[in-house]
């Protein structure tokens, strides 16, 4: 069972990871920049933030060792990004589907299947390994 509190906190961390991409992006076209620039501004801060909001408050973790969770995280975040837009892709393909209802479609569907990943991949505690004597 998923602890609630933690999602909670995932959902929390995604909301402000999500309003600063979107801030950075809108800021960087208002600077003149193309809308593919400004969205790899916004996901480039969004990236970092989220993984030290998850790092720190979702996931509760500490001290060194982050370099694992940090490659972890980036390799789900691109590939969930390139997936969601796979799914999107296909669903805008389908007349009876309204783009906004695609897009909340995927986005709820590609934050459970992050929160389930980050917590038993990306973020999960190494397993101590029994010595035999």
């Amino acid at each position: 069972m998923m602890p609630l509190g933690q999602v909670l906190r995932f959902a929390s961390v995604g909301a402000v990871a999500t309003a600063t991409h979107y801030g950075i992006a809108v800021g960087v076209i208002l600077l003149g920049a193309g809308a593919l620039t400004a969205n790899a501004a916004g996901f480039a801060c969004a990236l970092v933030l989220g993984f030290l909001g998850h790092y720190h408050f979702t996931f509760r973790r500490s001290g060194s060792g982050a370099w694992q969770p940090l490659t972890r995280y980036c390799t789900l975040s691109l590939s969930s990004f390139a997936v969601a837009q796979g799914l999107l892709w296909g669903l805008v393909q389908l007349p009876w589907i309204p783009a906004p209802v695609a897009v909340l479609m995927v986005m709820v569907l590609v934050a459970a299947a992050n929160y389930v990943l980050s917590r038993y991949w990306a973020f999960a505690l190494p397993k101590l390994r029994r010595v035999a004597c």
